[in-house]
C-alpha cells in the first residue's frame, strides 16, 4: 500500500502526485481525478525505476534531479535527470553498496547526492508487501550492527556518474535541505538536513 499523497508537482499542462515507491500519478488539475499512472517518458527514454517524492529542481536550469529504486536480488539505485517539463534526459543505475532505504536527495551546483543509512528490511519483505502483507516501509528497521556506517553517494549532475562514495558516521535523517560546494576546497560539500 503506497498512497500517492506525499508530494505533488505540476507543469503548465500536468499535475502529478508522487509517492515513495511507485510511478507518478497524473491527475486532472481541476477535479483531481486520476488520469493515469506511468513512469515519466519521452520519445527517447522511459524512467526504469520508482520515482521518489523528493525530487530536486536546479534553480539555474530548471532541470529535475531524482532517484528511484529497482528491486531485485540486488537493490539498485537509479539517479535521473529530467527537463523542467518532466521529459527524461538521462538515468544511471548503480548497485547500492549496502541494503538500505534511500528516502531523499541533495543537490549542489555540480553534484547530486543521496545519503545511504542503516535502515533495511529483510529480503523477503518486498514479496510480503507485493502479496498484500505488511507495507515495505513498516518492515524497515535500524541495523547499525549489520551496516556500521552511513554513506554519501555523490553523482555528477552532468553525466550522472558516481564520482565519490564518502563514508559518514552512522546518522539518521529523512530529509535533506540543500548542499553547498566550498570554492576554496573542491573536495568539500556541506549539506543541511
Amino acid at each position: 500500500n503506497n498512497n500517492n499523497n506525499k508530494d505533488g508537482t505540476s507543469s503548465p499542462w500536468n499535475l502529478y502526485a508522487l509517492a515513495e515507491g511507485g510511478d507518478p500519478v497524473r491527475m486532472n488539475p481541476i477535479t483531481l481525478e486520476t488520469l493515469e499512472t506511468k513512469p515519466f517518458q519521452s520519445n527517447k527514454e522511459t524512467i526504469k525505476s520508482t520515482f521518489s517524492a523528493h525530487y530536486k529542481k536546479d534553480p539555474k536550469t530548471g532541470e529535475i534531479f531524482n532517484h528511484g529504486t529497482v528491486f531485485g536480488p540486488k537493490i539498485k539505485l537509479n539517479v535521473m535527470k529530467l527537463s523542467s517539463t518532466g521529459e527524461p534526459l538521462g538515468q544511471k543505475m548503480t548497485d547500492l553498496p549496502i541494503r538500505s532505504f534511500v528516502h531523499d536527495n541533495i543537490l549542489s551546483e555540480n553534484y547530486f547526492m543521496v545519503l545511504v543509512q542503516p535502515y533495511s528490511a529483510p529480503a523477503s519483505s518486498l514479496l510480503t508487501s507485493v502479496l498484500g502483507g505488511e507495507p515495505l516501509g513498516s518492515q524497515l528497521s535500524w541495523n547499525p550492527e549489520e551496516t556500521p556506517q552511513s554513506l554519501a553517494l555523490v553523482f555528477s549532475k552532468d553525466s550522472l556518474e558516481l564520482v565519490a562514495q564518502v563514508p559518514l558516521p552512522i546518522l539518521s535523517t529523512y530529509h535533506q535541505i540543500d548542499a553547498f560546494e566550498d570554492p576554496s576546497n573542491a573536495n568539500l560539500i556541506t549539506f543541511r538536513t
